[in-house]
């Protein structure tokens, strides 16, 4: 006796016939998205009016900084067609209309870097870097994933009737033209590092738009109809897919890249508050090797920095980031005129052995070299204490008191989120006699 299939099979199986006969179109919707697709696909004089003068809305708005200025520029700008027609032709087998839209992407594409270019060259003293162009230049997964939704979404629109006004909004998203005009300004400015990852950027929109597009094509019905345009269809979305693929690649390890940029800027920023009142950090770089962390940091702040602070720091990074640190500290006080204090490896030690504290008995006051000064809150208090250089600051600074002065520490460090979280003593441990052990009990509060 044969298996029959189940009920629940059955279900999935209409449900999924369904929602394919939801995106299916009839031969004359789809011959009426051919035709106007190819149409505003066309490299044609109105074309590249739009693309010119987009290229430099979106340049000048780079190059201010201006998110409006820059979004004005991409509603304008037609890139988002050809791209489309490319989608269409590997959809339905039309190669022409492939080598065509691709031509008129590569002319448009060389037109908006030239364009981006030379209004750099000309406007240099404005040329610097902001959050528009380092946005642009640090490609990660979450720009695919953007790309392979508008492309999805733009397809959807084009083919199905009523909705064409929300093409707008696709445009944005796609985000073609910016990447471009970066390039042209990190070219200027011959940048070759950023402008790489302009062309990342750029490459990774392209082919997440291509892909999705065509697949909401491919459940839309827009299908070959001879078995010559077959085969092309087959190959080109190969193609389409290994591209896809080759893209991931890089951005994955771009993505990586940025993760570990942003966790370290978050135990940097954290590490400067807890041993500077109301300081603000200017800037910030880092760069990584196997054995080592060589962090740069420009911090906006009235308080001098000295040795005990300078040290502190570095002990407290050493243990977060779990690598020797080499730091260099700038700070640019509060006043009408700049002035900056330096500290670097070379003089750690100049001053620390003039330093005195009531937490160091007499007898180890000569020799104070052997410890470091580091800041800390004793039940939300900010102080400093001593702590042996063996031993360094501790990595979280929070600590509870009781009434027979014993100390135990209030924080745990999260490393995963590389920063330190509170927590709660039960029934006010260790504080209480019976809880008054080395190791008392917790709870972890969540920040």
């Amino acid at each position: 006796m044969k298996n029959r299939p189940s009920i629940a099979s059955k279900q999935e199986t209409n449900l999924f016939r369904k929602l394919k006969c939801s995106f299916q179109q009839t031969f004359k919707r789809q011959d009426k998205v051919y035709n106007q697709v190819r149409e505003n696909a066309k490299g044609d004089f109105d074309f590249y009016v739009l693309i010119i003068f987009s290229a430099i809305i979106i340049t000048l708005g780079i190059l201010i900084d201006s998110s409006a200025v820059v979004i004005g520029g991409m509603l304008i700008a037609p890139f988002v067609w050809p791209i489309l027609a490319i989608s269409l032709g590997i959809t339905m087998g039309r190669s022409g209309l492939i080598r065509k839209a691709i031509l008129t992407i590569l002319l448009a594409s060389f037109l908006v870097v030239a364009i981006s270019a030379l209004l750099s060259f000309i406007l240099p003293e404005i040329v610097s870097t902001n959050n528009q162009l380092f946005s642009r230049t640090t490609p990660t997964l979450l720009e695919l994933l953007i790309g392979l939704t508008a492309g999805f979404i733009g397809a959807f629109i084009i083919a199905y009737p009523n909705i064409g006004s929300a093409i707008a909004g696709v445009v944005v998203a796609a985000a073609i033209v910016p990447p471009l005009a970066t390039i042209g300004i990190s070219a200027s400015k011959m940048d070759w590092s950023s402008a790489g990852g302009a062309i990342l950027l750029f490459l990774s929109q392209l082919v997440a738009i291509v892909f999705s597009a065509s697949i909401l094509f491919i459940l839309s019905n827009f299908r070959y109809r001879n078995n010559q345009a077959e085969k092309k269809t087959q190959a080109g979305f190969s193609w389409t897919i290994l591209l896809l693929i080759i893209i991931v690649i890089p951005l994955y390890f771009s993505t990586s890249l940025s993760a570990t940029q942003v966790k370290y800027q978050k135990i940097i920023n954290a590490v400067i508050s807890d041993n500077f009142d109301n300081a603000r950090v200017l800037e910030m770089d880092f760069v990584n090797s196997k054995d080592k962390t060589s962090i740069q940091i420009v911090i906006n702040n009235d308080e001098e920095l000295t040795q005990d602070n300078f040290l502190s720091i570095q002990s407290i990074l050493e243990k977060r980031l779990k690598k020797k640190v080499v730091l260099d500290i700038n700070i640019i006080p509060n006043i009408g005129f700049q002035k900056q204090s330096i500290l670097g490896d070379n003089d750690l030690r100049d001053v620390i052995s003039t330093i005195t504290q009531q937490t160091i008995s007499d007898k180890d006051k000569e020799n104070i070299d052997k410890y470091l000064k580091c800041r800390i809150f004793l039940n939300n208090e900010k102080t400093e204490k001593y702590f042996s250089i063996e031993e360094g600051c501790p990595i979280c600074p929070k600590f509870v008191v009781c009434q027979d002065s014993s100390e135990y520490p209030q924080q745990l460090y999260n490393e995963s989120k590389g920063e330190c979280q509170d927590i709660e003593f039960i029934n006010q441990a260790p504080c209480f006699p019976q809880y008054n052990t080395s190791q008392p009990q917790t709870e972890l509060i969540e920040n």
